[in-house]
């Protein structure tokens, strides 16, 4: 933990020790004078002005050592991880009784392992956009064969793309083929659209298990989870898709493997299936 604050310390000492960082700023502070002075501007549009500029100049310098601040607080993360895992490595050891002890040795290390896929997936996502997730996850649904099954939760997603319509495609063969699949269709809006419920009313009638849960009641669970309203997953037998809403604004998708992750995604399905309701077809669209 020293070693980070270290580092830290001394990026802070190469910015603000510098002297030409004094010196940019002082010249920044003598521009924006000069220029309330030839103006003839008030004292309070002076210091405006200044601190404006100088807020702006920081910044840019800042962005310079963006790169290493971001590493240090990485180290840092790492640094207290392996900390905690010392801590519980201990209390497992403590145990008296070899078969608990082992036990809990076993428990703590499948943690780690869950812990360090995650950390690998938050810094480097496998996908960067939506186009780039949903292909990925029609070659896996195309694979899929008699008594494979999947559970999906589908929040946001672009209807009209041509990409996301092939793949529910994709699910609806799937499930041609005795494939096992379970979606809950999540209500981002005060209704489904036209393009929405087709897509899940045929669901229906391929013989998916279909549900579908308000945005309001969603949001209750979301919290818990502290997940953003359209966030979204696949779990297949061996892995779980996790997809949008990771960050904000962002269509980001990664893949876990950990079988813990994959057990904790399944138990988040089952949480949310309890509070939805089966989907009624609509006598619009079956016309």
């Amino acid at each position: 933990m020293l070693n980070i604050v270290s580092k830290l310390t001394n990026i802070s000492k190469s910015l603000f020790g510098h002297p030409w960082f004094a010196g940019v700023i002082i010249f920044v502070v003598g521009v924006a004078y000069a220029f309330c002075a030839k103006n003839n501007l008030p004292q309070s549009v002076g210091v405006s002005l200044i601190a404006s500029l100088t807020t702006t100049t920081i910044g840019n310098i800042l962005k310079a050592y963006k790169d290493e601040i971001i590493d240090a607080l990485r180290d840092c993360q790492d640094n207290i991880l392996n900390e905690q895992r010392s801590d519980l490595g201990n209390l497992a050891s403590s145990l008296k009784e070899p078969y608990f002890r082992m036990l809990g040795q076993k428990i703590i290390n499948q943690a780690g392992v869950s812990v360090d896929e995650i950390r690998a997936a938050e810094i480097s996502p496998l996908f960067k956009n939506e186009l780039n997730y949903t292909r990925y996850l029609r070659e896996k649904v195309g694979s899929l064969n008699f008594g494979d099954e999947i559970y999906a939760l589908c929040g946001g997603k672009d209807w009209s793309s041509p990409e996301v319509k092939e793949y529910f495609k994709d699910n609806i063969q799937a499930v041609a083929r005795g494939c096992k699949i379970a979606r809950i269709f999540v209500q981002t809006g005060t209704s489904f659209s036209h393009e929405q419920k087709k897509i899940i009313e045929n669901h229906e009638r391929a013989g998916a298990t279909v549900l579908v849960i308000s945005r309001e009641r969603l949001a209750e669970l979301f919290q818990a989870y502290q997940l953003p309203i359209d966030f979204g997953f696949v779990i297949f037998k061996k892995e779980v898709v996790v997809h949008r809403g990771l960050k904000a604004n962002s269509r980001e998708g990664v893949v876990l493997k950990d079988e813990n992750l994959i057990a904790l995604h399944r138990q988040i399905f089952d949480d949310i299936k309890h509070s939805s309701r089966p989907y009624v077809i609509s006598r619009s669209i079956a016309a």
